[in-house]
């Protein structure tokens, strides 16, 4: 059969990352070396019951981490939030399940687990037991009145994390996660004349005017406003503060682009993006565009925006690179010989490319990656670099910017916050870019040691 060439077009279509959103889930399943699963994906319910009908405790993981790997799969698998709530609260929690920044039980779930997360609240203490390390997580991507009232009343937190090491950065995640409820929960606690909250709101209020007077107004009214922009002295204005939170937001509920997922080879990481700009007033727009993919069928760039015009903290869009790949990589396996096609020209693959390139056939980012295709692609973009990814202008139209903004920082090159639990606002190069764009002055970014390379994030155990 005589190898036919395999085009694939530019689309686009507004979508959430499922596949990020799902990882936790599918991770538990895979953990727990299930084998088949039922048509939800996950361990069968009768199983799940059963299993969990033997046993009374979670943890500890030695000598028998299988069983509690087991049980952690077969608790994000029962029948639905009521369930696993009194399933989990009927268990001791000696251990906490793999991964420090686990939200599984959110993910599959949603918001039906508060009851149990509460449970983690001990008022005559004032300690917030984070014991399974998911609590804290899982409290940010929640939200809503009842557990800001709650999380507001703690004064320490026991059982750190890499994330939130104290109650008040977990409030923090909180604020910036979910704003029009956080605001007002901690302004009516102001008015009421608490001195931490007080402390708390003067603290966090910085950077975050605009979003924390426009919340209270929508939430408590006007006159409520005016209170605290009197008693705070505090006007609102674009700040750095209000950029990053909404980024650190993102990057707490995996709408962030990171290196490895440890998911499959569709998401293998090839090429990252920065485009950020400022607009007409306080108008700004920050754009993170991730290719990731290991063939044809998977070449996907993904978009994560941020911006005054936006929703966001989610992924705004999803475009396929214009490629066309012929050769007897389609069919036999052997690169070497195959054409790659793309925006500004085309490469035929040789060994020596393969050699000079460094381009690692057989190792990817994630499991079970390497592929041919996945090789043409690197072989690519480092023979025309800087050339995958769409025009600017199509990135602004994303960012609901003007074509022509007063500020541009445009760059494949530069210091990502890309491992998981990474927080934006901890990184020299997001701060940059955030006093940047409050300035207008592109000269202000400062773009770091350059990480965004793929090489720099393969993993062992590929294939």
């Amino acid at each position: 059969m005589a190898p036919t060439s395999r085009r694939v077009v530019t689309h686009a279509c507004l979508v959430h990352d499922v596949r990020m959103s799902d990882d936790d889930v599918n991770t538990a399943m895979s953990d727990a070396h299930l084998g088949e699963l039922d048509a939800r994906g996950l361990m069968a319910l009768a199983a799940a019951r059963k299993h969990l009908a033997t046993v009374d405790a979670f943890g500890p993981f030695k000598p028998d981490a299988a069983k509690h790997d087991t049980t952690w799969a077969a608790l994000v698998s029962l029948a639905d939030a009521e369930e696993f709530v009194s399933e989990a609260r009927r268990l001791e929690w000696k251990a906490s399940p793999r991964g420090m920044y686990n939200v599984a039980p959110f993910t599959r779930y949603g918001a039906g687990i508060l009851p149990w997360l509460l449970d983690a609240c001990d008022r005559d203490t004032k300690t917030l037991r984070n014991t399974p390390w998911c609590i804290a997580p899982c409290l940010v991507r929640v939200g809503g009145k009842e557990a800001f009232e709650a999380v507001l009343e703690m004064e320490q937190l026991a059982t750190e994390s890499y994330v939130h090491p104290s109650i008040d950065a977990l409030f923090e995640s909180m604020l910036d996660a979910h704003p029009g409820e956080g605001w007002p929960a901690l302004a009516t606690r102001v008015l009421q004349g608490e001195p931490r909250a007080n402390a708390t709101f003067a603290k966090l209020v910085k950077g975050r005017s605009r979003g924390a007077l426009d919340a209270i107004e929508s939430a408590l009214g006007k006159q409520t406003r005016a209170e605290i922009e009197a008693r705070f002295k505090v006007t609102a204005r674009l700040e750095a503060g209000e950029i990053l939170g909404l980024m650190d937001a993102a990057a707490t509920q995996n709408a962030w682009p990171i290196w490895n997922h440890d998911f499959e080879e569709t998401m293998e990481y090839l090429a990252l993006r920065l485009v950020a700009v400022r607009g007409d007033g306080d108008r700004w727009g920050i754009c993170l565009e991730r290719l990731t993919g290991c063939s044809t069928d998977y070449f996907t760039i993904d978009r994560f925006a941020f911006g005054s015009e936006v929703t966001v903290g989610k992924v705004d869009g999803v475009t396929s690179p214009d490629i066309e790949i012929t050769g007897p990589a389609e069919y036999d396996g052997l690169a070497v010989g195959s054409t790659i096609r793309g925006p500004k020209g085309e490469l035929t693959l040789t060994k020596e490319h393969i050699k000079s390139l460094n381009l690692k056939p057989g190792k990817g980012t994630e499991p079970d990656s390497g592929g041919e295709q996945l090789v043409l692609m690197r072989a690519y973009l480092a023979e025309f670099p800087h050339t995958i990814f769409l025009p600017v202008e199509r990135t602004l139209a994303v960012l609901k910017l003007p074509e022509k903004p007063r500020m541009l920082v445009v760059t494949e090159t530069f210091k990502h916050a890309g491992q998981t639990g990474e927080i934006p606002s901890n990184s020299k190069t997001y701060k940059s870019l955030a006093a940047a764009i409050v300035s207008c002055d592109a000269e202000k970014f400062i773009a770091g040691t350059d990480n965004t390379d793929w090489r720099k994030h393969l993993v062992k155990g590929s294939a």
